[in-house]
């Protein structure tokens, strides 16, 4: 089969620049579920409209929007419900998905409650090939190797299986959690470099799709600062609503040293498919890319 047939390379082939696009999660919700159980979409089945509800709800009340995954590995308890919390990376094990939504009630009224734990740092790939080929294709083999650095002791993160975490056409697509930084285009063969880089708590900016806790344009403009300054204590000022003249361009301050820039986005109109069900029938999608960097 050609390597054409599927989104994720058809991708690989465009100009279309990774960052800034990472699923905006800013809150993240993922719960354990055995993989042959996992619904075609995230969490559209019947067992789990008590976490839509609660989702909806979440929306409703903070205006923040909420985002459930399901999770998996071999080794993990069947029996046992593991909930982990982003941003804060908190754990609770419970045992129903009853318990689970009243769970998450109960924490983003109070924060961590009796019983919680705080999460292991760790990877989420995405194999979810129920809801698109190159999720498995691509995930699978990336996961595989993954967890062979785990137990060897090589990788310092749980490595974990997880539903679709938006963006086909970038598989294989990785979260590293709790930072928020999602990867994509990676393949098996680039684990050990990934791994590397996450050990040392640095970013892997040739894979970097974005943080999930931010804007599209947020995540470009703090990409792009960062690499450029790896050190940085940065302080982002974003446009000024009414004033056309700034409409794109955001202020970067390096708090430690004083450096400042300037940085510019624009829209950007990109055509391909966004999955590999709409391979005979591409779509045009417009987002923001990086545009200039000017030094004050």
């Amino acid at each position: 089969m050609s390597d054409r047939q599927f989104c994720a390379h058809i991708n690989r082939e465009s100009e279309e620049p990774l960052i800034g696009t990472a699923s905006y999660s800013p809150r993240l919700v993922l719960v354990s579920w055995p993989k042959s159980k996992w619904p075609q979409k995230s969490i559209q089945a019947d067992e789990f409209i008590p976490l839509q509800d609660w989702a909806s709800e979440h929306v409703a009340c903070t205006g923040q929007k909420a985002v459930v995954r399901l999770i998996c590995r071999p080794d993990m308890d069947s029996q046992e419900i593991e909930v982990r919390i982003y941003p804060e990376g908190t754990l609770y094990k419970l045992s129903s998905i009853k318990e689970v939504v009243e769970q998450l009630r109960m924490h983003m009224d109070l924060g961590p409650t009796d019983g919680s734990e705080q999460a292991a740092p760790l990877l989420a790939i995405c194999t979810h090939g129920k809801h698109d080929t190159c999720c498995a294709k691509e995930g699978q083999g990336l996961f595989n190797a993954l967890c062979e650095l785990s137990k060897s002791g090589s990788l310092k993160r749980e490595v974990w299986q997880s539903t679709h975490l938006g963006g086909h056409r970038f598989a294989a697509t990785m979260i590293d959690l709790p930072s928020g930084n999602m990867y994509g285009r990676l393949e098996e063969t680039q684990a050990e470099t990934i791994c590397a880089a996450i050990n040392n708590d640095s970013t892997d900016h040739d894979y970097l799709r974005g943080n999930i806790y931010l804007d599209a344009a947020t995540q470009i403009v703090q990409a792009t600062a960062q690499k450029r300054w790896p050190e940085a204590e940065l302080h982002v000022e974003p446009p000024e609503p009414g004033m056309e003249k700034r409409k794109n361009k955001y202020l970067v301050f390096d708090r430690r040293t004083g450096a400042c820039i300037d940085i510019t986005l624009k829209e950007v109109e990109f055509v391909g498919p966004t999955s590999c069900k709409e391979l005979e029938a591409p779509k045009t999608y417009t987002r923001p890319v990086l545009e200039s960097i000017l030094e004050l």
